[in-house]
């Protein structure tokens, strides 16, 4: 039978051989660990290494020394193909403005300002001007009055001296509206000056007026539409020499 000190003892050796061996256990584990710990050690001297090497080269970084030899076009960027097209297409479009051929611009449609003649307005003016021309196309028939012509001479062969003045005897016109007057001379050389001289009463005092004309390679002509006037008198002024004297004849035809 064992003591109780003996008990003691061997509950106590038994308990300090299984530390032990714990002990023992955790050693070898640590040198594991340290094992471990000199690869880690030489991966991180490699990679401080490295990252020494990175580090000097962004530092000391030179860009404008840095020459790109090829690198591909983002998407839907322009080529210098196209860029060489698109600068041939401004130079032509370039030229075309500075010599703008107006002649070579083609409208294919286009709208009328406010106010413009459409079409539909000028095939009114077409219809107006077809029956225009339909109206016009018939004989002109005047029933009442009668056309009546009249004519006269204030100046049949008359001998006028050279720088002086004839004036003709006055004609009654007032149921007239139409006055032409037709002259002829023996002088085709030189001119002649022919005036219309117009009085409001028979008899009375004559008045020269803008209708006036000139013998020319000896004839003269004057026409004068929608007159006024009641009495009238025909004058020739001679632009010659006193010792010269030249005959003149004016016819004066008149209507209404």
């Amino acid at each position: 039978m064992s003591s109780k000190y003996g008990e003691t003892h061997d509950i106590f050796n038994t308990h300090h051989t299984e530390t032990k061996a714990k002990l023992d256990a955790l050693l070898a584990k640590n040198t594991q660990i340290e094992v471990n710990n000199d690869g880690v050690e030489g991966l991180l001297t490699a990679g401080n290494a490295s990252h020494s090497s990175i580090d000097g080269k962004v530092v000391a970084c030179n860009t404008g020394a840095v020459v790109v030899s090829s690198s591909a076009l983002p998407a839907g960027a322009a080529s210098e193909a196209k860029q060489d097209v698109n600068n041939a297409s401004i130079a032509s479009v370039d030229g075309k403005i500075t010599a703008c051929n107006t002649g070579a611009c083609v409208v294919t449609s286009s709208a009328l300002p406010s106010g413009a003649s459409d079409s539909a307005k000028q095939d009114e003016i077409k219809t107006l001007i077809t029956a225009t021309n339909t109206a016009l196309a018939g004989v002109l028939t005047v029933s009442s009055p009668a056309i009546s012509k009249s004519s006269s001479s204030p100046l049949s062969s008359q001998g006028i001296n050279g720088q002086s003045t004839h004036t003709s005897s006055e004609i009654d016109v007032s149921a007239s509206r139409h006055l032409s007057l037709i002259g002829s001379s023996s002088n085709a050389i030189d001119s002649h000056e022919v005036d219309l001289l117009v009085s409001n009463v028979s008899g009375g005092t004559f008045f020269k007026t803008s209708h006036s004309g000139y013998y020319m390679d000896g004839e003269f002509h004057l026409l004068i539409a929608n007159h006024p006037y009641k009495y009238v008198k025909v004058q020739v002024k001679i632009a010659l020499v006193a010792a010269t004297s030249d005959d003149f004849t004016v016819h004066l035809l008149s209507s209404n």
